[in-house]
């Protein structure tokens, strides 16, 4: 009796909350192995063949590589990072993540790199620890190629972008330096330091190949390609000055100081973004005068949550969408998965769209699975396929314990999957 009561009650709880939830309907399908990676940034990209490529990781574990198809609406295993490296079994820290996202160059080759940064097991020295790679998928072979190490040290690679005018991959390491790698002959140079603290996760090439990032407190820097030279540009990101600290213990290393994710729009031939700390999003032109132009357009937090002085760490979940409109899914709280806490509010992710044309922002509520009844508890990426479609990767409510790989803020069993929403069946939150 006791226990169709409790049923009967569960059912009345999600009755009301899919009631009373305005959500943004989207589809998600668990990542296939078994591994059970407990955390993803960045690392997703819908590539012209139409696949989406996803990397994950699990703390103290390897890095894992997969492809999702679309038309067989399944995701395949394609690699262990670490076992590719040749780590696998020598009692040596290994390729733990890839944090990077995805580049794809004219020939529908797609490159990324990997790193550990501080991952376990904590028994394994450091000190052992080689470095970070540079990879090559082949979708015509079907081939992962490790195309060699960035640099000895704490050479874990974050930000990573491809020069189409000269043919090679930039990249920003753990370490805080600029690398540059030649494609053609598999060399890297060290162009210096462009962070003091925490190095910048995204950074974006124009169409003149000159690279984009951020530094410590809401600056900006440029990779000049034609004067082979890093500048420091004297422009400001927009920021709110109240915005409380990340880490309190240590305010003035705080990630939120910096830009957290952006991306070069082609028909706009400008850099659009999200900073870290508030959760802007602004318009970057680099042809704008001497040094360039910024321009805040919007806060993209929940509209509940705008105006706040202690909001999480900005997701790193935007992208463009074929029609040029800005999609970004914040989080109502301080989202890292596992490590989630500080947290304004219950966990969830939202969905909204920003038209940098007109200035039109839309509202699409909560993302909810609502075929599986599972709440989107946070995401760390985002992409837009060729067809339109947008996916994102992120933590996903799990029932089932045997398959959750963490509980978010000790309490919530959550697994990662890819999150997968049509803009054509989306509805405005009312």
């Amino acid at each position: 009796m006791r226990s169709a009561v409790r049923a009967i009650r569960a059912m009345a709880a999600w009755a009301f909350l899919f009631s009373n939830l305005s959500a943004a309907d989207c589809r998600t399908l668990p990542l296939p192995g078994g591994f059970k990676e407990d955390g993803m940034w960045s690392a997703l990209y819908a590539a012209g063949n139409g696949m989406v490529y996803i990397g994950a990781q699990a703390h103290g574990a390897e890095a894992h590589f997969y492809q999702y198809n679309p038309k067989e609406g399944a995701i395949r295993h394609l690699a262990d990072m670490s076992e590719l490296a040749g780590e696998k079994a020598k009692g040596i820290r290994i390729q733990a993540k890839i944090h990077t996202r995805f580049v794809e160059d004219k020939d529908g080759l797609i490159y990324f790199g990997t790193g550990n940064q501080g991952s376990g097991p904590w028994n394994i020295d450091p000190r052992s620890w080689s470095g970070g790679h540079w990879w090559l998928y082949n979708p015509a072979r079907d081939e992962v190629r490790d195309l060699g190490l960035v640099a000895p040290g704490n050479s874990d690679l974050y930000g990573l972008a491809y020069d189409a005018v000269r043919h090679r991959l930039y990249g920003t390491a753990f370490n805080g330096h600029f690398y540059i790698f030649d494609i053609q002959t598999r060399t890297t140079v060290d162009a210096g330091r462009v962070n003091d603290w925490d190095v910048c996760r995204t950074i974006v090439t124009d169409h003149e190949g000159n690279c984009y990032g951020s530094f410590e407190r809401h600056l900006l820097f440029k990779y000049d390609a034609a004067a082979n030279r890093l500048i420091d540009l004297p422009i400001t990101l927009p920021h709110d000055p109240f915005q409380w600290p990340g880490d309190p213990v240590r305010p003035k290393l705080d990630r939120k100081d910096i830009w957290r994710v952006a991306q070069w729009s082609p028909r706009d031939q400008v850099i659009y973004g999200v900073e870290g700390g508030a959760s802007f999003l602004f318009r970057f032109n680099p042809r704008q005068g001497r040094y360039g132009e910024i321009r805040e357009l919007a806060q993209l937090t929940p509209l509940h949550l705008a105006g706040r002085h202690d909001l999480g760490y900005a997701t790193l979940s935007m992208t463009l969408s074929n029609d040029n409109l800005i999609y970004y899914a914040p989080g109502s709280a301080a989202f890292d998965y596992s490590g989630s806490e500080g947290t304004v509010e219950d966990m969830a992710s939202y969905l909204i769209s920003f038209n940098p044309a007109d200035g039109q922002r839309r509202d699409f509520g909560k993302l909810v699975d609502e075929k599986n009844r599972l709440r989107v508890l946070g995401t760390n990426a985002a992409a837009c396929g060729p067809d339109g479609t947008l996916y994102f990767f992120g933590a996903v409510e799990e029932k089932d314990p045997n398959a959750a790989a963490g509980k978010m803020k000790g309490k919530l069993p959550f697994a990662l999957r890819l999150i997968i929403v049509e803009p054509a069946k989306l509805r405005i939150e009312k």
